[in-house]
């Protein structure tokens, strides 16, 4: 996976919540939501083990593999392993 700006990520976030065009969204919005994810949302997901987040270069980066997976506690060949069941 590829690192992506927390402002990026904000503004994709913001267009997707609202059906707007990335061009549509206004920059206090990409803002609130920045903020937002900065405070609350990134650090739980960080915590999961769903997503790294550098906070000082403010890239965040999804590291989940397979969520199911990660939340039954099962490893790739275990998973593999069940779904030829």
């Amino acid at each position: 996976m590829y690192p992506v700006e927390l402002r990026t990520l904000a503004t994709h976030t913001v267009a997707a919540r609202n059906d707007l065009s990335i061009d549509a969204v206004e920059a206090d919005a990409t803002e609130r939501m920045a903020i937002r994810l900065h405070h609350l949302d990134i650090p739980v997901l960080s915590t999961a083990g769903l997503l790294a987040y550098d906070a000082e270069s403010r890239l965040v980066v999804y590291t989940a593999t397979n969520v199911t997976d990660q939340y039954a506690g099962r490893s790739g060949s275990e998973s593999r392993q069940l779904s030829t069941l």
